[in-house]
């Protein structure tokens, strides 16, 4: 999974000097963060910071911001913290791309330290960047910076992203070279990075089992269950949060499609099959909650033929399946019989009946 695969939605605000109110997504007073959010390269202007729910940018590295907080800090992040800074120059937003990693900063190598700071006045996460001026940043050149947290699984999750524009001196942070007012640094000075990270953000969402396989519809009572399990940064489960699940294709009903995790953090839904195919057929069962998904896959296969198989269409006790229409008969699971006339050759014994020799046992 890489580090920065995350979609962001954008939080339109022009920033660039310092303030004292916060900025960031705000999570409200609802149960749990359900907004979706957009990978799309028009998603995230390089004016904007960006943020999961619960995630907030603070002065002095952005401006403006909502006056309070309703969420819960958490401050059990500090060793599972990284800010990476990589150059987006001409890059619209493509997070997954933004390389080479030119920084790394995390809460537990020096120089430069991610502290926490849980006095109740102040609740923030900062570090003082000391960038450099030994060309691995251009005046006028866009970098970004992504907050992760590394996750109980060793996966990583993208909390925030901010781009930041370098420049030669202060005051071109407010000049024409900078007509969007997005944050930045002065090459070779101090850049301090204090953020807001709250309780109940989504780190994972994981499906079991990945995969699966069910007979066709001519197999009666096929069905699989499928388990999403949600679980925050410290990969504790998630209680009533909504997961969406899709099918990705009509072959396969699910019998839940959203529905709220219980007190595991699980959501469940049963999938089964609508209609026969011919060769064996993957289907992609996809469950998601905002940014987050995981996906599973269901192969749907013929159900093998054999005398019990359904349908016998012309009722002969052959089933359509083994009655090939060859015209020759090779083995009582390729008869060669046609499956619509119950006595093919005409010759007034029913072809079951020459197959498989009477119901009175009489062997023809």
């Amino acid at each position: 999974m890489s580090r920065r695969a995350l979609s962001l939605v954008a939080l339109p605000v022009l920033v660039f000097a310092c303030s004292e109110n916060p900025t960031g997504t705000n999570p409200a007073t609802e149960a749990q963060p359900t907004a979706a959010l957009d990978a799309s390269p028009a998603a995230l202007p390089l004016s904007s910071p960006s943020s999961v729910d619960g995630f907030y940018w603070l002065p002095p590295t952005v401006k403006d911001g909502p006056p309070a907080f309703t969420g819960t800090f958490d401050p059990g992040l500090l060793a599972a913290l990284a800010i990476e800074i990589c150059d987006a120059t001409g890059d619209p937003y493509s997070p997954a791309d933004c390389a080479p990693i030119i920084r790394t900063l995390s809460g537990s190598s020096p120089p430069e330290i991610i502290r926490v700071n849980p006095d109740p006045d102040k609740e923030d996460y900062s570090v003082t960047w000391q960038s450099t001026n030994d060309g691995d940043f251009v005046a006028g050149g866009t970098y970004r910076a992504f907050v992760t947290v590394a996750l109980p699984s060793s996966n990583s999750r993208t909390v925030g992203v901010l781009d930041l524009l370098a420049v030669e001196k202060k005051r071109d942070l407010k000049g024409p070279s900078n007509p969007d007012r997005i944050p930045g640094f002065v090459i070779g000075q101090p850049l301090l990075f204090k953020f807001r990270i709250e309780t109940g953000i989504p780190g994972e969402l994981v499906v079991s089992p990945t995969t699966a396989e069910l007979f066709d519809t001519d197999t009666p009572g096929e069905q699989q269950t499928f388990t999403a399990t949600l679980t925050d940064l410290h990969g504790d489960p998630l209680v009533g949060y909504t997961v969406n699940w899709v099918s990705s294709s009509a072959l396969v009903a699910l019998t839940v499609t959203s529905g709220p995790t219980d007190g595991f953090g699980e959501s469940m839904t049963i999938a089964s099959p609508t209609a026969t195919v011919v060769t064996d057929t993957d289907v992609d069962i996809t469950a998601s909650h905002a940014d987050l998904s995981a996906t599973a896959v269901l192969t749907i296969k013929p159900t093998p033929c054999t005398l019990s198989s359904v349908p016998d269409t012309d009722a002969d006790r052959l089933p359509d399946c083994v009655e090939t229409n060859t015209g020759v008969f090779v083995s009582t699971l390729d008869t060669g019989t046609d499956p619509l006339l119950v006595d093919t050759d005409g010759d007034a014994i029913e072809d079951g009946d020459e197959v498989l020799g009477t119901l009175a046992g009489l062997d023809l």
